[in-house]
């Protein structure tokens, strides 16, 4: 089931102490909730996906996660005293209080769901439901019998916030609808949309991204004037995935809203060759060359330093290149548009440029394919405002490994001009990235 383009946000359903909280650096130290019960098949996993036991009063932990089978139920209890219950073939993980892969919200405690879990807001029994269709809120429903001695959260909440994704919809099912009107509401009051009940349900579609207001009132009578019984605020983002896809897939999606940095470290065979080392009838030179980058990125701009170089690997006497690049990058959706510098020098063999330095522009785009690949291809043009330009293709492949690793492999061709010389080189690299 995939749930990491869909968000739901219950905000102030419950109020937990500081402690429940995680943050970023706590790791899988700090203790966020207790199960308090289980029926059937109920797995615990580390932040690494290993098997851990469940017993009860067994501590869960940030970036852990409770997952249960077909017919099990499993009931926490959380440091501010709530209460949740979540339901067979669902799965409950604590992220931190700045992860943007939550999307069930209780307060500042951050939860990633797949499936269903029950709760309570303002005294009645509530369910949210979490799929690759949108978002379902439920309220006062007749739900099925649950756990023995299970007793959902209690709340004080004066207003449920739902959050999905564009052309995801948000679905409000209430105990009745007999008198009811719903209207849809932009974030400067205006009414936008009246959207009429099918059976006991009503269908908000999330058409653009934009703040909402959901209203619920009761139908004016000539005995009773029209009364509000419920407000909801519904918020419609784009795709967090063209965040994930245009940063690199180690990244977790945050929809631009936080600095993420990422270090690459990178080795790869170059085989080069040039119009001199042709006339000469030499054979082309193959070598290793080790090189790293770093990107620091802010929103939806970057900043880029990566240097290559054979100095640690070339033979004596051999051609010996090194190479440093700088690049500002700015994403739009899945695709990075850069600018920047790049100096290039050899030395140990005279049939090959000896240095140079040029502007470069370029792009890339990344496709998705999943949750843990990525296939990006890049191309930029170089110049010197003179009579030298280069030109480059890059394709590379990223695997994710969790929320801040990955490993990738992919090719390059660089080709280089200045009047009668000619050069090029061909690279088949590999790569770890760690991102934080």
């Amino acid at each position: 089931m995939k749930t990491s383009f869909i968000s739901a946000f219950v905000v102030s359903v419950l109020t937990p102490n500081a402690f429940a909280i995680c943050s970023i650096g706590d790791g899988q130290q700090k203790q966020i909730a207790v199960v308090m019960k289980t029926v059937g098949s109920v797995a615990r996993l580390s932040g690494d996906r290993s098997q851990l036991k469940v017993d009860q009063l067994e501590g869960l932990r940030c970036n852990e996660t409770l997952k249960t089978g077909s017919g099990s139920q499993a009931l926490l209890k959380f440091g501010g005293g709530g209460k949740i219950l979540l339901y067979p073939e669902s799965s409950l993980t604590v992220k931190s209080d700045s992860s943007p892969l939550a999307n069930v919200a209780f307060g500042d405690l951050k939860i990633q769901l797949s499936g269903r879990l029950e709760f309570s807001a303002d005294g009645k029994r509530s369910r949210i439901d979490s799929t690759e269709k949108g978002v379902r809120f439920s309220l006062g429903e007749s739900f099925p019998s649950r756990t023995p001695a299970a007793s959902p959260v209690k709340s004080t909440s004066k207003m449920v916030s739902l959050e999905t994704q564009v052309d995801r919809p948000i679905t409000v099912v209430l105990d009745r609808t007999e008198s009811i009107e719903a209207e849809l509401f932009d974030k400067d009051g205006n009414v936008i949309d009246k959207v009429q009940p099918m059976g006991r349900q009503f269908v908000f579609p999330a058409r653009n991204a934009g703040q909402f207001i959901i209203q619920f009132s009761k139908t004016a009578t000539s005995e009773a004037p029209r009364i509000r019984v419920r407000r909801i605020r519904m918020i419609v983002t784009a795709p967090s995935s063209i965040v994930v896809a245009g940063r690199g897939l180690a990244s977790e999606p945050d929809n631009g809203s936080r600095s993420v940095s990422e270090l690459e470290v990178e080795g790869s065979l170059w085989s080069v060759q040039s119009s001199l080392q042709k006339s000469a009838q030499k054979n082309q030179s193959n070598f290793g060359v080790l090189g790293g980058s770093f990107r620091l990125w802010r929103a939806r701009d970057a900043f880029e330093a990566a240097f290559q170089t054979a100095l640690l690997t070339a033979a004596p006497n051999s051609l010996t290149p090194t190479r440093f690049e700088g690049r500002y990058h700015r994403l739009f959706g899945r695709t990075s548009v850069f600018a920047g510098a790049e100096l290039y020098t050899s030395r140990g063999d005279d049939n090959f440029r000896s240095s140079y330095a040029q502007g470069e522009i370029g792009l890339r785009h990344t496709f998705s394919f999943g949750e843990l690949w990525a296939l990006s291809p890049l191309v930029s043009g170089g110049w010197d405002f003179g009579d030298q330009f280069s030109g480059l293709v890059e394709l590379k492949a990223d695997r994710k490994l969790n929320s801040s690793s990955s490993i990738g492999a992919g090719a390059r061709v660089h080709l280089y001009n200045q009047s009668e010389y000619r050069e090029g080189r061909s690279e088949a690299f590999a790569y770890v990235k760690w991102s934080y």
